[in-house]
């Protein structure tokens, strides 16, 4: 699995293409045939707290996440 955050770009700039060239790695690695997944932090968040208030449990979700080769994760 390959990580791709933010300090691998500048995050201090609004608008300095930060998604943009997130979504370009992504889409690269799509055309390579990785398995590739983006989501945004909020919803990230949103999907642990319902994985631990339902009983799904962590490990579930990680597992979930862990079947990509590269997993982007926006601000």
């Amino acid at each position: 699995m390959y990580f791709l955050s933010a300090n691998d770009t500048d995050p201090t700039y609004t608008g300095a293409g930060k998604t943009y060239l997130s979504c370009a790695i992504g889409k690269e690695f799509c055309r390579r045939l990785h398995k590739t997944r983006y989501v945004r932090m909020p919803k990230l968040l949103v999907e642990f707290d319902l994985a631990t208030q339902t009983g799904v449990g962590i490990s579930k979700l990680v597992k979930r996440y862990s079947t990509y080769h590269m997993l982007i994760i926006d601000e």
